[in-house]
């Protein structure tokens, strides 16, 4: 099988995923003959739906000159890991030969789908270029906001009691004791912008400090290793 890929999905990790489904209905189906031979093109989506996908229905010879292929995907970013496997699995039957009325338009069943969501998520499927933001008509105070909605705990706070130092913005983690754990630190979570203080946000709420700072800063550890001299 091969993917030829222009979509923000990275293609070795759609290939896992779609010989996992593969492996899934080839119980019931038996492999499918073309299988080693199988051309998928997988597409971005910018209208429409989040996917839409069509097959050759069983197995097509191309001419050696044709830029056709055995199945086309499109999918935008947003499509979830159910909407990803069921159009590749509806399309997988087309390739067994399957015409609209032969199969059920979500293939895959509840046991399949649930195999398939504790292997895979669709974050982990994405290129990391799907990940970025064009700079273009960005607010980085619109989306610290953002995340501060979306993070109940989570505090960006432009300390204007500081103004003779500049623009400073804080980060803060309202869940953690400030004064026994906070202050000491308190350089690591300042800001001189609004992008900056953005992606000081993502890296708390990725729990990169927390890490970085096991000894006395990370929510997950006991209340014993919290406490310190």
């Amino acid at each position: 099988m091969k993917i030829i890929n222009t979509s923000l999905y990275e293609p070795k990790k759609l290939r896992t995923l779609y010989c996992f489904i593969h492996k899934l209905i080839s119980k019931d189906e038996g492999r499918l003959p073309h299988w080693g031979s199988l051309e998928i093109k997988v597409m971005g989506k910018t209208l429409g739906n989040n996917y839409s996908g069509t097959a050759c229905v069983g197995k097509i010879h191309h001419s050696r000159n044709s830029d056709q292929t055995d199945m086309w995907l499109s999918m935008n970013i947003n499509c979830s890991i159910y909407e990803i496997a069921q159009l590749f699995a509806h399309e997988l039957m087309h390739s067994y030969g399957y015409e609209h009325h032969q199969f059920h338009t979500d293939p895959l069943t509840k046991d399949q789908m649930k195999s398939i969501e504790d292997r895979f998520s669709q974050p982990d499927l994405l290129l990391e270029k799907a990940f970025k933001t064009s700079k273009k008509g960005v607010s980085y105070k619109a989306k610290c906001s953002e995340l501060e909605i979306a993070y109940d705990w989570l505090c960006i706070d432009h300390l204007d009691y500081l103004s003779g130092e500049g623009f400073i913005l804080e980060v803060t983690d309202t869940r953690v004791d400030h004064e026994s754990s906070y202050e000491y630190r308190a350089e690591y979570w300042r800001a001189v912008s609004w992008k900056g203080a953005y992606d000081m946000a993502l890296d708390l709420i990725k729990e990169k400090w927390q890490i970085e700072f096991t000894e006395n800063w990370t929510i997950n550890i006991s209340e014993e290793e919290l406490s310190y001299d």
